[in-house]
């Protein structure tokens, strides 16, 4: 069994550390010019806790960023066939279909 009174004070404790993480100048994100705004009280728990770290082989971290390339909606296409790789019968499509 755990006292009431344990619980309340961890709540407090959890609290106090969100508004330190909140008031900590050094957590400033300047490419969107926001600070930290902690949305929850178990942030603290989740902070160092990393289980998988992705690497290439000379062991550099690598960026997953997504670039968009291409997306069709009905009858409109978005984005552009540069600097793809296109089957064979895609391609002829393609070029038949510049001729019209």
């Amino acid at each position: 069994m755990v006292p009431i009174s344990l619980l309340v004070t961890v709540e407090i404790v959890k609290f106090a550390q969100a508004m330190f993480i909140a008031w900590d100048i050094n957590i400033y994100d300047k490419d969107r010019q926001m600070p930290t705004r902690v949305q929850s009280s178990n942030l603290n728990e989740e902070l160092g806790q990393i289980s998988h770290i992705f690497s290439d082989k000379t062991g550099t971290l690598t960026a997953n960023i997504m670039q968009f390339r291409r997306f069709s909606a009905g009858m409109t296409a978005y984005g552009s066939y540069e600097n793809q790789i296109r089957p064979e019968s895609e391609a002829k499509l393609i070029a038949s279909d510049s001729t019209l």
